[in-house]
């Protein structure tokens, strides 16, 4: 009787505390996830900033080797699909998981 009575108010305080400390780790990660978001939308102009320069080099180079227009048109349309990709996913993901 002793054996079962202790397994249950084990079991039960284990229940509890692994309960308690699950909600503590939601709680860390969704404030750690808004923290990275943060620092992400921080960087996120300079980042790009760097990127259409190096976009633009790449364009001008690929214009300067084929002198195709349309080529260079090209590398910038996909630099800025990948651009607004990136604004999309941020926005659901700044709307829906956090």
């Amino acid at each position: 009787m002793l054996n079962k009575n202790f397994c249950q108010k084990a079991s039960l305080t284990l229940f509890l505390l692994s309960a308690s400390f699950m909600n503590a780790q939601d709680l860390g990660l969704a404030s750690g996830g808004n923290k990275i978001l943060a620092e992400l939308v921080k960087a996120f102009p300079i980042v790009a900033a760097i990127a259409l320069i190096w976009v633009g080099w790449k364009a001008l180079n690929e214009y300067n080797d084929s002198k195709d227009v349309l080529a260079a048109l090209k590398i910038v349309g996909w630099y800025l699909l990948a651009v607004f990709f990136i604004i999309g996913a941020y926005q659901v993901v700044k709307n829906v998981s956090l």
